[in-house]
This record gives structure tokens, sequence and C-alpha cells, in this order.
């Protein structure tokens, strides 16, 4: 397996999204950020977790990939299934063993990371087969890197704010994931998805309207959302893998909209980073 193919994999062009999320669950905890080690150190493990189930999605789908996606890694041979989870088995071990060496709260922090996998896992196996929930499955996913972080340092006493926009973020993920799931027809059959999507722009908004620069990073995040729906509509061939992209890099600037709420237009900035180099990866690795 050389690198690229590592790298199509995990999917790593939306890897800035995991590390604007850790930043996001950080701020809504209201931590002094200067621990910088610590929050490094959870960022590597969330984005280990994500790569991990990035490539148990690609082994779970094997059989599927071969009929539908002959271009994926493994149906294209460039590499085994026995490498895939090999690798993904080790980015599991790193990740735990970052968050017993970087966790506050180690014990709690272990206990939620193994749920945060397990949701992975169950997602990976079961969401070809699962097609109503897989979406929320996903989402979940998302919520529980917030509430990872969040128990990681500050233990179970999360500020309710935490959980509030991880469920924002886990329904706008359940919308890109259904979205996705019509990639392959290119053709949406339920407004449903649409509708989730604007979660997090209801809860940025309620929580920072007062806030100017909260307010226009809430209207800049619903004008992107409202671009790549009208991508889906004007129905052209890949417009919905065009989408999704453009959405899952959104996840940047949902986290952007929700530190500039709580007040930290600062480090928003660092968030809307994140969002410009999704763009600029997805150049050349695939979001999806």
């Amino acid at each position: 397996m050389n690198l690229r193919t590592a790298f199509v994999l995990g999917r790593v062009s939306n890897l800035p999204t995991v590390w604007t999320n850790v930043l996001t669950a950080a701020v809504l905890c209201a931590l002094p950020l200067g621990g910088a080690v610590q929050l490094g150190f959870l960022m590597l493990a969330m984005s280990l977790f994500y790569v991990s189930g990035m490539y148990l999605n690609d082994y779970f789908d094997a059989e599927w990939d071969a009929q539908h996606n002959p271009g994926r890694p493994l149906p294209a041979g460039q590499c085994t299934k026995t490498q895939v989870l090999l690798f993904a088995l080790i980015f599991l071990c790193l990740a735990l063993m970052l968050i017993l060496a970087s966790a506050t709260f180690k014990l709690s922090g272990l206990f939620v990371s193994l749920v945060l996998f397990a949701f992975i896992c169950l997602y990976d196996w079961k969401h070809k087969s699962w097609p109503l929930i897989a979406p929320l499955l996903m989402g979940a996913c998302r919520l529980l890197v917030y509430l990872t972080v969040g128990i990681c340092l500050v233990g179970l006493a999360l500020p309710l704010e935490v959980s509030i926009a991880g469920i924002a973020l886990m329904l706008y993920i359940a919308g890109i994931t259904a979205l996705a799931r019509a990639e392959h027809d290119n053709r949406l059959s339920s407004a449903i998805p649409l509708v989730l999507l604007l979660s997090p722009v209801a809860y940025s908004f309620y929580l920072g309207y007062e806030k100017t620069s909260s307010f226009l990073l809430s209207m800049f995040l619903l004008a992107w959302i409202m671009r790549a729906v009208h991508k889906v509509f004007a129905a052209k061939p890949g417009a919905i893998g065009q989408a999704v992209a453009a959405l899952l890099a959104g996840i940047c600037l949902v986290d952007a909209a929700l530190i500039a709420a709580v007040g930290h237009l600062t480090l928003a900035w660092w968030a809307i980073v994140g969002f410009v180099l999704c763009l600029v990866f997805q150049k050349f690795i695939p979001a999806t």
C-alpha cells in the first residue's frame, strides 16, 4: 500500500473537520486553551479514530464497492483486506493510547472513546443494511467526538452547550450522510436531508445573534449550505458528490459559527482556516 492509497482510504481531506470539532468542544467547555499540547494530542487521537473508521468502512464495503465503486483502493487491487483491517486496528490502539496520555479525566475519557469507536464500527458494519438509521449513526459519531473531547477535558459535568451543539452537528452530518447515499443514483428522493442541514445554523444563530461576527458567520454557513443544495437540484452528473464534498468542508464553518457565537472570534478564524484546508485537500484526495 503506497502513501496515496493510504490517504484515499482514510479520506484524509476531511481531517480538518475533526480538528475543528476538537477545538469547538474545548471552547464550549470554556476551557483555557493554554494546554496546546493536550489539545494537539486530542486532535491527533480523534484523527486516528476517524481514519480507522474510514478504513473499516472500506473493509466492510469491499464486496459492494467491487460492484458499484471499482475505483476504490480495495477493488482496484491497491491494497488487501488484511492490510486495511490491520491498519485500522493499529490506528485504534494509537488513538486510545493518546487518550490515556492526554485526558485530564482518563477513565471516563477512555470509556466514552470506546463508545465512540463502537458507534463507528456499528455504522461501518450496518450502514448498507440499515438505510434509515445509518445517517443518524454517522451523525452520532460526530456528536461523540464533541462529547469525548469534552469529557476528557472537564469530566462528566459537561456544559449544556456542548451537548446541544453536538446534537445540531449530528443532525447536519445525518443530512450529509443521507445525501451521500443518493450519490450513486445522482437523485434525491426526500427533502429531509436538506432540512437536517439547517440545524447548526439555527443553533449558532440562537447562541450568538446579538454578536455581529457570529451573525455574519451563521449567514455565511447558511449561504454555503444553500450553494451546495443548489448543486443537488441542478441534477447534473456528479452534482450530489460535489454537494457532499462542499458540505463536508462546511463542518468547519459549523464549528466557526459555534465558536464565534460564544465570543471567541479569533479562534473561529482557525476553524475557517480548517475550512480552506478542506477545500484545498479535496483537490488531491476525494472527500468521499
